[in-house]
């Protein structure tokens, strides 16, 4: 019996103890486990985290790169526009190259009556640009008869008139369609740039300049445009018609009548000089209609 009791116990109290250490066991199993979950938790959030700025950086990329898109495309079209443009402009080039040269002309220059030698201080006499000719500027002076003068900013032909262009004067006031000032024109045969042209079309018309009583004479020519104008653009100049006709009138402030001239077309110019002495403003009167009146070479003196 007591063996039984003493058998009994020692049966129960390892069963306790077996069961205490199970527990034991499984209570570190759990906190363990509960440790990896935290840790792979962490783990998770921080993937997470690094993800969503991934997601974000990769939408910022995609955005610029759709924008760099969008850029090279207009650029790409924009250099095959300057592709296309730059092949035509080089056509364009090779045909001037080709067509707008100096070439030695096959044509003989000639000065009244006389063939000027082929060659000029060892150059050709007559070159031709398209087709315009050329000759060189000492040349021309020999020929013309008119000196030339070299400056550092310029060549100067002919012997500059003592006094003051009318065309330096201030012009106060005009009703003229258009006034031009110094415009190369030949007059006879000769080459002239310190005319006014008064381009008109209707009876009356006037220019007025501001003399202020500081000159005694004026002088120069008168003559309608009927010859050529040497200015680079010459289409725009108008020129008078074969049954123009127009009287210049020269009058001061006051209305007091200084000089009167008839012009005809074709005629040969006509030479003026009129007193200026105490006139503040000399007014130029075209009572003609339609035409180009020119005061050639307008010179004022003291």
């Amino acid at each position: 019996m007591n063996k039984w009791i003493i058998a009994s116990l020692v049966s129960s109290l390892t069963f306790g103890v077996m069961q205490t250490s199970t527990v034991e066991a499984s209570s570190k199993e759990v906190s363990k486990l509960k440790k990896e979950k935290a840790t792979l938790q962490k783990q998770l959030a921080d993937e997470k985290k690094k993800t969503k700025k991934s997601e974000t950086a990769y939408k910022t990329l995609q955005g610029q790169h759709e924008n760099l898109s969008k850029s090279y495309k207009s650029l790409d079209s924009k250099y095959k526009k300057i592709q296309i443009e730059n092949e035509s402009n080089k056509k364009k080039v090779k045909e001037l190259s080709v067509a707008y040269r100096l070439l030695t002309s096959s044509k003989s220059l000639v000065s009244d009556g006389v063939k000027v030698d082929g060659k000029y201080d060892g150059k050709e006499s007559l070159l031709m640009f398209g087709k315009t000719a050329y000759v060189p500027l000492q040349l021309f002076a020999n020929i013309s008869g008119l000196p030339l003068k070299e400056t550092t900013n310029s060549f100067e032909f002919g012997t500059p008139a003592s006094g003051t262009p009318l065309s330096a004067v201030h012009m106060s006031a005009s009703s003229f369609n258009h006034v031009y000032q110094n415009e190369p024109i030949t007059i006879m045969g000769k080459l002239n740039n310190q005319s006014i042209l008064l381009e008109g079309y209707w009876p009356n018309e006037f220019a007025t300049f501001s003399l202020n009583s500081n000159y005694k004479k004026l002088k120069g020519q008168l003559s309608l445009l009927t010859e050529e104008a040497l200015s680079d653009n010459p289409k725009y100049l108008a020129y008078a018609q074969t049954d123009d006709e127009t009287n210049i009138v020269f009058s001061d402030n006051n209305g007091k009548e200084l000089g009167r001239y008839n012009l005809v077309f074709g005629a040969d110019p006509i030479d003026f000089e009129i007193d200026v002495t105490n006139v503040k403003g000399l007014r130029v009167t075209a009572e003609g209609k339609s035409t180009v009146s020119t005061i050639i070479s307008p010179i004022l003196t003291k």
